[in-house]
C-alpha cells in the first residue's frame, strides 16, 4: 500500500536523458532514458536481446509484452507500429465472434517446426549408446552420445565432467526439465534447470539431427552428428546469436 517509486522519476526514467543518434526513423536514435529505450511515436520500451520487448503506449494507456528469436528486431516494431498501433481506439471493440474464432485457431497451429527426416538408420543401432570422446572445443563439451529408443531418441553431452541428457522426439516436440542452459553458458539463457524441448531425425543415413529449444530464451540449438566408423563430426547451429550462428566444427573418437 506504499508508493514506492516517486512519480516524476518514472517520467525522467522513460524520457530522453541521452542521445543516441539522429535518425527519425530508427527506434534506436529516439534517446535513451534511466535503461529505458525511447521509441517512435512517443512510446517507450524494455528491450532484450533478439526482440525480448516490454513496450509501453501510455496515450493508449497499454503495455505489449512480447517475445521472439529474431536477429531484425526493427522488423518485429515495425509489425506493431504498422498494425496494432493504428488500430487502437478510444472506448471497447465490438464483439467479433468469426475474429475471435479465426485468431484462437491460428494461435493454437502456431509452432517451431520439428527436425525433418527419417526415423531410423541402417547404423543407428550400431552407434546407439556409444560414447564420443570429443577432442578440446568452443562448448567445453568432453563427449556426446547418442541413444535409439523404441519411441524416441536422446542425446547425451558431457559438459565438464557432468552428464545432460535430452529427449527428442520423432516428428514431435519431448519436453523436459534441464540444466544444460547454464552449462552451455549462451549469454542469454537463464541459468539453472529450465524447460526444453527436443526433436530428432535421420537427415541421412550417416547424420542424426536434432534441434534442442530453450522455451525460457530466445535460443534454439541445431546439431549435426555424422557418425564415420569410430569417428563424429559435430555442427552446431544457433537459430540467433550475438556473432557469427555457426560454430567450429567439433571432432571425436568411439571411447
Amino acid at each position: 500500500g506504499k508508493q514506492l517509486i516517486p512519480a516524476d522519476w518514472i517520467d525522467l526514467a522513460t524520457s530522453k536523458q541521452v542521445s543516441n543518434g539522429s535518425n527519425p526513423q530508427s527506434d534506436w536514435d529516439q534517446g535513451y532514458g534511466f535503461q529505458f529505450w525511447r521509441c517512435r511515436h512517443g512510446l517507450y520500451r524494455g528491450d532484450g536481446a533478439f526482440g525480448q520487448y516490454c513496450i509501453v503506449f501510455p496515450k493508449q494507456n497499454a503495455v505489449l509484452a512480447m517475445t521472439s528469436g529474431t536477429r531484425d528486431m526493427g522488423l518485429v516494431m515495425n509489425l506493431v507500429w504498422d498494425k496494432l498501433l493504428p488500430a487502437m481506439k478510444d472506448g471497447a471493440l465490438a464483439e467479433n465472434a468469426a475474429a475471435q474464432s479465426e485468431l484462437s485457431a491460428t494461435l493454437k497451429s502456431l509452432m517451431i517446426p520439428v527436425q525433418k527426416g527419417s526415423a531410423n538408420s541402417p547404423m543407428a543401432t550400431s552407434v546407439s549408446t556409444k560414447i564420443f570422446a570429443l577432442a578440446e572445443n568452443f562448448r567445453g563439451i568432453d563427449a556426446i552420445r547418442f541413444t535409439a529408443g523404441a519411441h524416441g531418441d536422446a542425446i547425451t553431452l558431457t559438459i565438464r565432467g557432468r552428464e545432460y541428457e535430452v529427449p527428442l522426439g520423432r516428428g514431435e516436440w519431448k519436453q523436459s526439465k534441464s540444466e544444460l542452459g547454464g552449462a552451455l553458458d549462451q549469454g542469454v539463457v537463464i541459468p539453472g534447470e529450465q524447460l526444453i524441448a527436443g526433436s530428432g531425425a535421420w537427415i541421412a543415413p550417416d547424420c542424426f539431427a536434432a534441434k534442442i529449444c530453450f522455451a525460457e530464451t530466445p535460443m534454439i540449438v541445431s546439431l549435426q552428428l555424422r557418425f564415420d566408423g569410430d569417428a563424429i563430426t559435430v555442427d552446431t547451429e544457433y537459430n540467433v546469436d550475438f556473432g557469427p550462428t555457426t560454430r567450429p566444427a567439433m571432432h571425436g573418437k568411439k571411447l
